[in-house]
């Protein structure tokens, strides 16, 4: 049996948390998009830059509970686009800056260490340049270390 579709609904978590880089919007990470109503939606849905049409994180792919919806828990999670030698299992949790210890709280935080005591990789994005990885692996931490000291915005989804 298929899960029933989600909707963003009153969520707009995304539309501060994460970074859109467009020709009709640049907006930076962190700061409410200014075609935002907090809590309503898109003032621009039918005209919304094209990141903004493609993006979907992970709630509104079907993971995690009522309660992990994004503008609830204050935590925007996402997948990173894949890259060459990227190990597997890797998860971003793009965190709201007025709430930086919302990723350890709540189902949200029950979660994400079950992930990680099962092989998964968290990669917390704090702020603009703060990252953090939870992981049980030395090598992926090794790894996405080197790789962020080589690439800093790698891991920022646009």
């Amino acid at each position: 049996m298929t899960a029933p579709a989600r909707s963003c609904g009153s969520c707009t978590q995304c539309c501060k948390t994460m970074k859109v880089e467009a020709p009709s919007l640049h907006k930076a990470k962190d700061v409410w998009c200014p075609h935002c109503e907090i809590g309503r939606g898109c003032t621009i849905y039918a005209e919304r830059p094209q990141p903004c049409r493609d993006f979907e994180c992970l709630w509104l792919r079907g993971s995690g509970s009522a309660a992990m919806r994004p503008d609830r828990c204050k935590v925007v999670l996402t997948a990173p686009e894949p890259i060459p030698e990227m190990p597997r299992g890797v998860l971003l949790a793009h965190v709201d800056p007025t709430r930086p210890e919302a990723w350890k709280r709540g189902e949200l935080g029950r979660w994400l260490q079950q992930g990680v005591n099962q092989g998964v990789t968290v990669m917390l994005i704090l702020g603009a340049t703060h990252r953090k990885v939870i992981t049980q692996d030395a090598h992926v931490a090794g790894w996405l270390e080197r790789a962020l000291k080589s690439h800093p915005d790698l891991f920022q989804v646009r």
